[in-house]
């Protein structure tokens, strides 16, 4: 009988951080029984459901900067007691054998999985640095968590004070590889510039800018 695996994400668009989980589950389903709980439909599911996997929609809350006022707090802990005890009888309903938390800031699976004592994973791909409070007590929090933490680069785990062992681990990003067509690149000795990541005005585009014209005027 195959292990069953509950995964957690904070979004269902289709960004870095949901396209690594599509690819991770996709994996995954050939050898466990995979389920996928989402705080909302969006692309990630119709992405899932062609794959013949169709996630649940749960109004889990996030913990994102917007929650840090005191109608916030007041709002996100109400949300997160009632997401705890909801999450708790799906787990013992389909009898889950792991956790997967696929973002910092779903902060129910590593409680879940203390309170039921299963396995969990918690795989962080960003860090919310300011207030630095905030960094302060997700790091505590990642501390308490009694399973494996999986952090995208050395720079992210660097930021929460972790080294490498058996309970926090680097996992690069990756998707697979697509074939670039020879229109793309009509001479030989041309290159070609890709971006990964997010269009965002927060995300430091104008550095990336910087970056293709230096690269342009020595390559």
């Amino acid at each position: 009988m195959k292990k069953k695996i509950l995964f957690l994400n904070c979004d269902a668009a289709w960004y870095g951080s949901e396209k690594v989980l599509f690819y991770t589950i996709k994996t995954l389903s050939t050898r466990y029984d995979c389920h996928v709980i989402l705080p909302y439909y969006g692309i990630l599911n119709k992405r899932l459901e062609a794959h013949g996997i169709n996630p649940e929609i749960m109004n889990y809350p996030i913990f994102r900067k917007k929650c840090l006022t005191p109608a916030g707090i007041i709002r996100y802990s109400v949300e997160y007691i009632c997401s705890i005890f909801r999450l708790i009888y799906y787990i013992k309903r389909k009898k889950i054998d792991l956790i997967y938390s696929n973002s910092t800031t779903v902060l129910e699976g590593f409680l879940i999985a203390l309170i039921l004592k299963k396995q969990h994973i918690w795989h962080h791909h960003h860090v919310i640095e300011k207030p630095r409070i905030v960094l302060i007590l997700i790091r505590q929090i990642i501390k308490m968590s009694k399973g494996i933490n999986i952090f995208v680069s050395h720079a992210l785990m660097n930021k929460y004070g972790f080294k490498e062992s058996q309970k926090y681990s680097i996992l690069h990003n990756g998707i697979e590889p697509i074939e670039i067509v020879n229109t793309h690149r009509p001479k030989r000795d041309d290159f070609s510039l890709g971006f990964l990541g997010t269009f965002n005005r927060q995300k430091g585009q104008i550095y990336l800018l910087h970056a293709i014209r230096y690269l342009i005027s020595h390559y």
